[in-house]
């Protein structure tokens, strides 16, 4: 520090500005990172709503917007059946615009597939075709 008065106005005045402009610099460099935080998030909020209209669609595409309730029985089925394609497992055609059953095991089935496979397998009475547990069925229409 000089000990010329006007010369220790002159550096404190310098040193003042130094300071302000390393502060300025900082607080500009913290703003971008929060920026960028924000972009990521409002990019996470944009996914999670997209994967909610997908999971909407597909709800009602397999007309099971009526059970997406907790505390349904069939929920948890349901949330099982919406991991898996909309094809039959037992025909594997689209079960799109068809009647279906879904069962407590987590299968999905054309009401026609899963009524003809009980006649014809009338020994396993209420045996599932793919994993062969006994199962309750509910019976939906797709739209």
């Amino acid at each position: 520090m000089p000990k010329n008065k006007h010369l220790r106005s002159i550096y404190s005045t310098w040193k003042i500005k130094e300071l302000t402009k390393n502060i300025a610099n900082a607080i500009e460099n913290k703003n971008k990172n929060v920026n960028k935080i924000i972009e990521k998030i409002e990019l996470e909020n944009k996914k999670i709503v997209y994967l909610n209209k997908k999971i909407e669609i597909k709800t009602k595409k397999l007309g099971l917007e009526n059970l997406y309730q907790e505390e349904d029985p069939w929920y948890k089925v349901l949330i099982e059946i919406k991991k898996r394609d909309d094809t039959c497992a037992i025909c594997f055609a689209s079960m799109y615009n068809k009647q279906v059953y879904i069962t407590d095991c987590s299968h999905c089935f054309h009401k026609n597939c899963l009524d003809s496979f009980e006649k014809f397998d009338n020994y396993y009475a209420k045996r599932c075709p793919c994993c062969r547990q006994n199962y309750e069925k509910k019976l939906l229409k797709l739209i």
